[in-house]
């Protein structure tokens, strides 16, 4: 047990401390009689007006319930639970409509006048066919070679039927080409792109009858098929638009 500078025994204490504004409130538990200092702006009064107004302190204290919820704490990230982040989206997607008031014919430029249409476009129409799920590639083909995709198609439904007719030395040469041998339809299209731009389009052929006295010359109705076949479609579109 501590003992004080008179050699008297001091009992510990054992009641906790309370700091209250610039008050500093201390009080003891000895022999069961409770002593209570109170220091205001570094003066002791122990007034009978003083100790009522402690008291009242301590009661207040007693009534404060701490929320822990609000106290700035470090939290471990185990427990951490981070509020979600929410984001407003629309989960309806505008489509766009396809310009289709000009019809084609066997002048068209094909390398000026673009499908501005979708994928989801050409394979509506191709559904069920050899080639159906193939819109994305005839975009694709389109956009690196700046050809018209439709007139792609085109050449795809004359020389194969969109497949169902491909040259009989290989099944996936859907475009009528000589001498190659494509593994995919993706190849096979990708091959009449390039073709096409390589000698046809970079020579100054291209329209469906410009491009035919080169690419079959045997075939004279060539020109009229394939522009036939982007009517085709191009009607198709419209009803699928309501135009």
């Amino acid at each position: 047990m501590p003992i004080d500078n008179n050699g008297q025994s001091v009992q510990k204490n054992s009641q906790p401390t309370f700091v209250w504004q610039n008050s500093q409130i201390l009080q003891q538990n000895q022999s069961n009689n409770f002593l209570i200092f109170v220091q205001q702006n570094n003066k002791t009064s122990t007034t009978n007006q003083q100790q009522q107004t402690v008291s009242e302190m301590l009661q207040n204290l007693k009534d404060v319930k701490l929320d822990t919820n609000s106290l700035n704490v470090c939290e471990p990230v185990s427990t951490r639970v981070e509020k979600p982040i929410m984001h407003e989206f629309s989960l309806t997607k505008e489509k766009k409509i396809p310009t289709l008031d000009k019809p084609y014919s066997t002048n068209t430029n094909v390398t000026q006048e673009l499908f501005d249409g979708s994928a989801e476009d050409i394979n509506a129409y191709l559904k069920g066919s050899k080639l159906e799920g193939m819109g994305q590639v005839f975009i694709d083909i389109q956009n690196k070679y700046h050809i018209n995709a439709l007139f792609l198609m085109g050449i795809a439904k004359v020389e194969s039927g969109y497949g169902n007719q491909p040259k009989k030395s290989c099944k996936f040469n859907i475009v009528g080409a000589g001498g190659v041998y494509p593994k995919t339809y993706t190849d096979s299209i990708n091959g009449l792109g390039r073709n096409l731009s390589k000698n046809y389009i970079s020579s100054g052929l291209t329209t469906p009858s410009k491009i035919r006295n080169k690419y079959c010359k045997g075939n004279k109705t060539w020109p009229q098929k394939v522009s036939a076949e982007m009517n085709e479609i191009r009607n198709f579109l419209k009803k699928r638009y309501e135009l």
